[in-house]
């Protein structure tokens, strides 16, 4: 990934999301198109069911490299 950090949650890729964190669950990381990479369940509720939601650090589509 071209980032450490995961820019909606602010949390280092290495380590939980704050959400998971607070329910006691491990996060993953996936990548977009782009090359940014952010905790799934980040992503997943920033990009909702909107297909043409943005990347949030290039604004680009966002587009999963791998489907999660």
């Amino acid at each position: 990934p071209t980032n450490k950090d995961c820019s909606i949650c602010r949390c280092n890729l290495h380590t939980n999301s704050m959400v998971n964190q607070e329910k006691g669950v491990d996060s993953y990381v996936v990548q977009g198109m782009c090359n940014h990479s952010f905790h799934y369940e980040c992503i997943k509720e920033w990009v909702g069911n909107d297909i043409n939601k943005p990347c949030p650090i290039c604004f680009t589509q966002w587009v999963y490299k791998d489907k999660p």
